[in-house]
């Protein structure tokens, strides 16, 4: 597991990153590394499909076409992440894939922002509800470091901030 959630977490700060650049109507040449990296990463060669030398001119434009192939991988990511829920059990799990599906639900919820759309705030929402009840069941024994827990409820409380979790009165405060 820790290796899917690795991959999906590099593959998220990617799109963020890239993302991030583009609204600030970066240069080409301050995109590409980052377009290099994800270009290997998914087998796609970026900056010509997203016609990204024409960067910062058409940055709006540019947005558009790469706003839509987020919000696809985004979801597209988000299911997997479901998949997962439901293929594990709380004791396969390990403090070290709890502090990674953290950081990961903290890179989502920047890039959540960036995208604006409802429908990956739903899907990160159902995402997130799916590991708190895997991660913390309401009447079962927490397996997992109060370290863990205190860093994924903080995370959690990132993602909230950012419009994307609501958290529930029966959900798991690891600082009581």
């Amino acid at each position: 597991m820790k290796q899917v959630l690795f991959k999906l977490k590099r593959r998220v700060v990617l799109f963020k990153e890239t993302a991030q650049m583009i609204l600030n109507q970066a240069e080409f040449s301050e995109v590409k590394p980052w377009l290099d990296l994800l270009s290997a990463e998914m087998g796609t060669d970026f900056a010509a499909e997203w016609k990204l030398q024409k960067l910062p001119r058409n940055s709006e434009q540019i947005w558009l076409t790469v706003r839509h192939f987020l919000k696809k991988e985004i979801l597209r990511i988000g299911s997997a992440l479901q998949v997962m829920c439901k293929e594990n059990r709380p004791q396969d799990i390990r403090d070290e894939d709890v502090f990674i599906f953290a950081e990961l639900c903290s890179e989502l919820g920047h890039l959540a922002v960036y995208l604006q759309s409802p429908e990956v705030d739903e899907k990160l929402t159902d995402v997130a509800e799916g590991w708190i009840s895997l991660l913390v069941p309401p009447r079962g024994r927490v397996r997992f470091s109060k370290e863990a827990l205190s860093i994924l409820f903080a995370s959690i409380m990132e993602f909230k901030g950012m419009g994307c979790v609501e958290l529930q009165k029966h959900n798991y405060n690891p600082l009581n």
